[in-house]
């Protein structure tokens, strides 16, 4: 399963490019990948279509998200995976995404958001060796970035604090 990241109206929507078999209406069969090259104006209509289905579902969203998030091709794409001392954890649609992470102590995280809403990331990081630090990025507004290298081992939960009571929230480890 692989996605593209399209620009929407006021923000940013995943949307997927393709499904394994494409898919079957009346006695043909679609598949998003042709579609694309031979059709685009059913490829904009068959993307519309699954932009306001996902939008209208928050739960499918986190679903939809959360899966493309653990895909290894996906997290290349995002910048989630390769570079060992630097890593990108997105923000939109009142997610993180992943939400869960694991690096190397001193890897860079960037936090970056993607849609139109003010995000933050909000948190005390739990150290092994027993500190904790606050962590209080201020307002990450459309496509801005904020980063934090994580020098030592320990644990980062973490909220935006906008969203918090939408399920907006993440967790690093560092080790």
């Amino acid at each position: 399963m692989t996605a593209i990241l399209v620009t929407v109206g006021m923000g940013v929507g995943l949307l997927f490019a393709g499904f394994l078999g494409g898919y079957v209406v009346g006695e043909q069969t679609h598949s998003p990948k042709n579609m694309m090259a031979n059709d685009p104006d059913s490829t904009t209509q068959w993307m519309s279509t699954m932009m306001d289905t996902m939008m209208s579902d928050p739960a499918l969203q986190k679903q939809m998200m959360n899966q493309m998030m653990n895909d290894p091709k996906m997290q290349d794409m995002m910048g989630m995976s390769g570079n060992e001392d630097s890593k990108i954890i997105h923000m939109g649609m009142n997610n993180f995404m992943p939400n869960e992470l694991g690096v190397k102590p001193n890897t860079t995280i960037t936090w970056q958001t993607h849609d139109m809403e003010i995000h933050n990331v909000v948190g005390i990081f739990k150290t092994d060796s027993g500190n904790e630090i606050t962590i209080l990025s201020g307002d990450i507004k459309h496509m801005e970035k904020w980063s934090y290298t994580f020098e030592e081992s320990g644990v980062f939960e973490y909220v935006c604090g906008y969203h918090e009571s939408e399920g907006m929230k993440g967790r690093l480890v560092v080790a």
